[in-house]
């Protein structure tokens, strides 16, 4: 009988033994399967912020001139000598991608939508920077400007039409915006140096207000050789 209930405890406590080791079995598996997991989504994680911060860096993102506030008009540039209407834009360019862009070829198209949709091209002159209008009306001649990554660049960008050096030709030499003529007008730019070029409208039916009327030439006389007009003018 003593030697039956010392079997029976022996049986008892490597019965227990061996229940203990399978819980533990089935407790380390669930760790490993659990460690597996967060080793797998770790690698996941890490995978994802090496491509979020390789396209931040890197990416081509979006380059966009978003709509100028209005335009200014420069009724000829005393200091160059050009006599005709200048029109000048203050564009900002988004770029939302990761690098330097180079913007070029930078030119604009009016279409007169009071006379059948007659089309004006207007070239980059260049820009203006800190000294706004000063010297009579002097720019920097520019014909390219390089945006930031992921930033918004201000540019106050002047334009004069094709042809305005010719003196042989007064229509393009002295030519002259008039009062209620409306026009839409596109942007045209190359993304970098060989891109395509890209067109995107920036004003539809801009006016061409009646006090326009005052602007002298080089500002001959005294009188003002430049006005601004927003948007809410027209």
């Amino acid at each position: 009988m003593k030697e039956k209930l010392q079997i029976d405890g022996f049986d008892s406590l490597v019965n227990g033994v061996v229940s203990l080791k399978d819980k533990y079995k089935k407790l380390y598996l669930v760790i490993s399967w659990l460690s597996l997991t967060l080793s797998f989504v770790s690698v996941v994680i890490a995978i994802i912020s090496i491509i979020i911060v390789y396209e931040w860096k890197y990416g081509e993102g979006e380059i966009e001139p978003l709509k100028p506030s209005g335009y200014f008009v420069v009724r000829g540039i005393n200091y160059y000598k050009h006599p005709s209407d200048h029109l000048v834009l203050p564009i900002e360019w988004l770029n939302s991608g990761g690098k330097d862009v180079v913007i070029s070829n930078i030119s604009i198209e009016l279409i007169d939508t009071n006379n059948n949709l007659k089309k004006y091209s207007f070239g980059l002159a260049g820009k203006y920077g800190d000294s706004f209008f000063n010297n009579y009306g002097a720019y920097e001649i520019r014909k390219n400007i390089i945006l930031k990554p992921h930033s918004i660049s201000p540019t106050i960008l002047i334009f004069h039409i094709d042809g305005w050096w010719n003196k042989d030709d007064l229509k393009k030499h002295e030519f002259r915006f008039e009062p209620g003529e409306k026009y839409d007008v596109i942007i045209i730019f190359k993304k970098d140096l060989n891109g395509e070029p890209t067109k995107t409208p920036l004003f539809k039916d801009m006016t061409i207000l009646p006090s326009i009327q005052y602007l002298q030439v080089y500002g001959k006389d005294g009188k003002p050789f430049w006005d601004y007009w927003d948007r809410e003018s027209w």
